[in-house]
């Protein structure tokens, strides 16, 4: 069933997320993902000096390398875009999910590792969600001939 007709409304935010799954060559899995925030209008931004209508304010970019039985072998995350100079310097600390594997407990444990000050609240809510349900739905369920 379709959602309602809205009321008569303005967009204002934008988010996108995106998350892919790649089958290597060598055999492993890259799970890569991506969350874009923008406004539909400008404002001062004390970091950057401005934002522009539709620029992003947040761009955040993470790839999970897993194999078989998802467990981390590479941890890469990025900042293209962040509304604080700060932004991009947590990028080493999510190094520490390697060896972890995508299961029950998954977000405890990439808590404990990037959770608060330690990482970014973007990065990890996209390693919280989308990026380990990308991984079950590219390697659990291609391993098992079902689809996605």
């Amino acid at each position: 069933m379709p959602l309602p007709k809205a009321a008569p409304r303005k967009r204002i935010h934008t988010r996108e997320i995106i998350c892919e799954g790649f089958l290597r060559d060598d055999g492993l899995w890259d799970i890569d993902g991506s969350i874009k925030d923008s406004k539909t209008y400008s404002f001062d931004n004390r970091d950057r000096g401005g934002v522009v209508a539709g620029e992003p304010v947040h761009w955040m970019r993470a790839r999970l390398t897993v194999d078989d039985d998802l467990v981390v072998h590479e941890a890469y995350v990025t900042t293209e875009a962040g509304p604080h100079t700060i932004c991009g310097a947590i990028a080493p600390n999510y190094e520490a999910l390697k060896g972890l594997r995508i299961k029950a407990g998954w977000r405890k444990a990439v808590l404990e590792k990037v959770g608060g000050v330690a990482g970014c609240t973007h990065i990890t809510d996209l390693l919280l969600g989308p990026l380990p349900v990308t991984a079950y739905q590219t390697v659990r369920r291609h391993l098992k001939g079902l689809p996605a």
